[in-house]
């Protein structure tokens, strides 16, 4: 099954957390990756998913998120982070973009700076900052011709996921293209969340 990655970020607080933990509980979705916040990771132990960081920390883990939107570093801080994970043996979700939905050349850039190609714990999250927390409708088929030239560029090798606005309404479509989602405001709504991927478990 393909990958959902849940970056809840800072949605959630000391008032829904228990809620969200014991709605998450009994999802039975193959791979579901679920990233809290750092003060929030404690709380997540079940075992029906993985567990991410969204941020590079000392706490435990299974996954990591790495140069997401909204905690963009400069290439020499991103690197660190990359040995830092990989010296962990911790699942790398790599982020890459652009403003412009088709700028292929700034993603291969990304990827020849950031990419160490004899690590194979990298997963590949394609996010155009334009469709990122915006309401606005994804042309799947433009995402799905980036994700087969990343795919090219990268000789196939590591999984290709997609973020930016994911929704309810398209989530299916785009797993039919690539490999999984990073999911940001869907995930913050445990009831809506949780009844998104027990309709893919039904529909996959």
């Amino acid at each position: 099954m393909k990958y959902v990655v849940a970056n809840l970020k800072n949605s959630l607080n000391d008032s829904n957390i228990e809620e969200y933990v014991n709605n998450i509980r009994d999802v039975r979705y193959d791979n579901l990756v679920i990233c809290p916040s750092k003060k929030y990771i404690s709380f997540f132990n079940g075992d029906n998913y993985e567990l991410g960081l969204q941020d590079y920390s000392d706490e435990y883990a299974q996954y990591i998120i790495i140069n997401h939107y909204q905690q963009k570093d400069d290439i020499n801080t991103v690197k660190e982070k990359i040995e830092l994970s990989k010296n962990r043996k911790l699942k790398i979700i790599l982020c890459i973009g652009s403003n412009n939905i088709e700028d292929v050349d700034s993603i291969k850039k990304q990827i020849d700076e950031y990419i160490d190609y004899n690590y194979d714990g990298i997963l590949i999250a394609f996010e155009p900052f334009n469709m990122i927390g915006n309401n606005e409708n994804i042309d799947v088929s433009i995402v799905n011709d980036m994700v087969n030239k990343i795919r090219k560029y990268t000789k196939n090798k590591y999984p290709i996921l997609y973020g930016g606005n994911v929704n309810e309404h398209n989530i299916e479509r785009i797993l039919n293209i690539c490999d999984g989602v990073l999911v940001g405001r869907l995930s913050y709504d445990s009831i809506r969340f949780t009844k998104t991927l027990n309709k893919l478990i039904k529909n996959i």
